[in-house]
Order: C-alpha cells, then structure tokens, then sequence
C-alpha cells in the first residue's frame, strides 16, 4: 500500500466526521431556534386575543381566564422571559427595534388605561394587532441574522 494513499484517506476521513459533526450541530440550533421563534409567536397571538377581550370586555362573560387581566399580564412576563431566553442563547434579539416593538405591543396590551373598560373597541384591538404583528417582524428579522 501506497502511504500517500493511507494518509488520504485518513485526511478525508476526518474531514468528513468534522463537517458531519458541525451540521448536525448546526441543525440542532437552526432547530431549536425556529421552534423557540415559532412558540414566541404563539405567545404573541395568545396575548392579542386575551388583551383584546380583557381591554374591550367582548366575549368577558364567556372566557373568564382569557379575558382576565392577572391572565395578560401573566402572558406578557411569559413572553418578555422568552425573548430574554432567546438573546442570552443566541444573542442578537435586544437590539433597539425589537425593543421599540417589544414596548410598543406590551403598551397596546395592558398599558394606559387597561383597568378601564375601553369605549372605542375597534381601535383597540386593530392597535393590538398591529403591534402584535410588528413584533413577529422584528422577531423575524432578528431571527435571520443567524443565516
């Protein structure tokens, strides 16, 4: 046998289980990752609906839980402790847009006069949204900062 051979294949052996290794570490986290995102924005269309009903009081008489405000404040530390998880494993999702929406989505949930039943409900609940949809951008964005 020819040495140069042996030592060939012994190169390309190992070439090959470290590119093996990294992908599938590469893919647990890409995994991970799109999981971790996909429950964030869960979170975030269970706190629009439970704010929308406890902020205009529609459908407070059915859904006591979802319409309860200890149940979005709740919601909301769910979802601040998950995207809080998220930057300390992956980093890049504090930056200042994500933040801005972050506030803005938490202000449209529970902030200003959330004790108090709201007079204009369509308002209400078209700002909720449109926060709500403003941060699974940012999120979104932040997310592709990893690929």
């Amino acid at each position: 046998m020819d040495l140069n051979f042996l030592i060939g294949g012994a190169f390309g052996a190992l070439l090959g289980a470290a590119i093996a290794i990294w992908r599938s570490r590469y893919s647990a986290k890409s995994t991970d990752l799109t999981k971790r995102v996909e429950t964030i924005n869960a979170i975030i269309d269970a706190l629009s609906d439970s704010a929308s009903r406890a902020r205009t009081r529609l459908g407070a008489e059915k859904d006591g839980l979802l319409s309860s405000k200890s149940y979005c404040v709740a919601l909301q530390g769910r979802l601040e402790d998950a995207i809080q998880r998220l930057h300390t494993d992956y980093g890049k999702f504090s930056d200042h847009k994500l933040s801005g929406a972050f506030i803005e989505f938490a202000t449209a949930c529970t902030g200003g006069t959330f004790d108090e039943s709201e007079d204009e409900s369509e308002s209400t609940i078209r700002f909720i949204l449109i926060s709500g949809g403003r941060l699974k951008d940012r999120i979104s964005e932040a997310r592709m900062k990893h690929y």
